[in-house]
């Protein structure tokens, strides 16, 4: 109900939405009985190059937790930011010197990972452990994505493959809990 004490539903007939004749940004739908603002484009379309596109691909994308914080990349000092819970941002990982964070993704299960300089930080946000970096060898890390049951699929720039059984396109899937089994710390 409006101020006027009128139900949404009151006015739902083409004579309710008397239109200017030069109207261009709505139109009324007499099949749906409803009123749309058109889309319109103000302004030239952004011009597109491979070189502003290429740039866009090498953005580090911010990422979020389930409860609404982030994690950012900061290039000029290196560091990892996080905010959101309270006011202002925090450091949580400092990049060796010479090395770029090329992608960071939340997981499910607390878990900050971290490509930087071709390898995967693991900084846990719950405290379990301490950072873990894992390298592998032929394979660079690129991008990641955080997996609903834990763990991260991680992706190369160059399609590389790090072991049998993985996919031809340059994918990996780590397990976080039996790589932490593995190397001795975090949950067993």
């Amino acid at each position: 109900m409006d101020s006027n004490g009128l139900n949404f539903w009151m006015l739902n007939q083409q004579q309710d939405w008397p239109l200017p004749p030069a109207a261009n940004t709505l139109y009324y739908c007499a099949k749906s009985s409803r009123l749309q603002l058109l889309s319109m484009r103000l302004g030239n379309p952004p011009v597109e190059t491979f070189a502003t596109a290429s740039s866009l691909v090498e953005t580090v994308p911010m990422t979020r937790d389930a409860f609404g914080n982030y994690a950012r990349w900061d290039a000029g000092t290196l560091q990892v930011w996080a905010g959101g819970s309270g006011v202002g941002e925090v450091s949580i990982y400092t990049a060796p010197a010479g090395q770029a964070v090329t992608d960071l993704a939340m997981g499910y299960d607390g878990i900050l990972y971290i490509a930087v300089g071709g390898t995967l930080v693991m900084v846990d946000r719950r405290g379990r452990w301490p950072n873990f970096t894992l390298t592998a060898a032929g394979f660079n890390f690129w991008r990641l994505a955080a997996l609903p049951d834990g763990g991260v699929l991680a992706g190369a720039k160059d399609n590389s493959i790090l072991a049998q059984g993985q996919s031809p396109d340059g994918v990996l899937l780590w397990d976080t809990k039996r790589l932490a089994a593995k190397c001795g710390f975090g949950p067993q």
